[in-house]
């Protein structure tokens, strides 16, 4: 078995007589007492049967993990992450399989369950389930540097590096539930021939997606349909033309996608709010 563990040195802060319960009033949102990890190949159980002053976070890397608490059971695997609130005894152990690799956190604070809220973080017995592209082991490794250290910082970044570590959860949690389509294809067709005649179900095949899908996680993502966001690009091009070259109106529509100048500049006027010949006397 490989095991690290990190604790805070109190005797080595500013406040030496200060116990880690009375640490908990401190005017910090979070507050970390100690970290690490579990690596093993053999039998691997755990029992504390009053639980623990602060919250403890478990992040499955491999392996499964049983854990139970006041008569709940879960089954965690890789990339399962779950927080257990303060003072809830538990038993935790090698469900199947021959090796369990899990990083671990306990840590306190004067808002935690606000950030946590905030953040879409539930605690046990929900399993938050974390996209498997994911920086975790990184922000926990950034934590266990910060026990390493063990400077006059320690608590400040301790406290930083932890709201980080809970930020890279919170977004891969919104990652899983919501998994963002890509749309580099199409998105990159349009930034470079958006001035030819473009079909919204070309794009969509491009991605491979419907024209119902591709419309609804175009908008989602460029926070406009695909039809308007063209526009912006040829207008957008179009009035830089116009501030910057000796061309004319006619030319620089052909240029931005518009053999037809009559319905350039009502398209121009539509998203300006003035005439192409007005915009250039201006």
């Amino acid at each position: 078995m490989k095991e690290s563990y990190y604790y805070l040195n109190l005797s080595t802060l500013p406040n030496s007589n200060m116990t880690k319960d009375s640490r908990t009033s401190l005017e910090r949102e979070l507050l970390v007492n100690c970290a690490g990890s579990i690596n093993t190949q053999r039998k691997h159980e755990s029992i504390n049967s009053w639980g623990r002053a602060d919250y403890y976070l478990i992040y499955i890397i491999e392996g499964n993990l049983a854990f139970n608490s006041c008569g709940k059971s879960v089954h965690l695997k890789p990339f399962d992450a779950i927080i257990l609130p303060p003072n809830t005894p538990y038993t935790q152990g090698l469900d199947k399989g021959d090796r369990l690799n899990y990083l671990w956190a306990h840590f306190t604070g004067n808002n935690v369950e606000g950030v946590l809220g905030q953040f879409g973080i539930k605690l046990f017995p929900y399993i938050n389930k974390v996209s498997q592209n994911n920086h975790m082991q990184t922000r926990f490794q950034r934590l266990f540097d910060c026990f390493m250290k063990n400077d006059e910082l320690i608590e400040r970044d301790l406290s930083a590096s932890l709201e980080k570590l809970l930020i890279e959860l919170s977004r891969s949690i919104k990652s899983k539930e919501n998994p963002r389509v890509s749309l580099s294809k199409s998105i990159s067709y349009i930034n470079n021939y958006y001035n030819t005649a473009i079909k919204i179900p070309d794009l969509a095949k491009m991605d491979g997606l419907s024209m119902t899908q591709y419309n609804l996680n175009f908008k989602k993502q460029m926070g406009m349909p695909p039809t308007r966001y063209i526009i912006s690009l040829r207008m957008n091009t179009a009035k830089e033309l116009i501030e910057t070259s000796n061309l004319s109106l006619g030319q620089i529509a052909s240029m931005c996608g518009y053999e037809d100048y009559n319905f350039f500049a009502k398209v121009f006027k539509a998203y300006t709010g003035i005439s192409p010949r007005k915009y250039k006397k201006q």
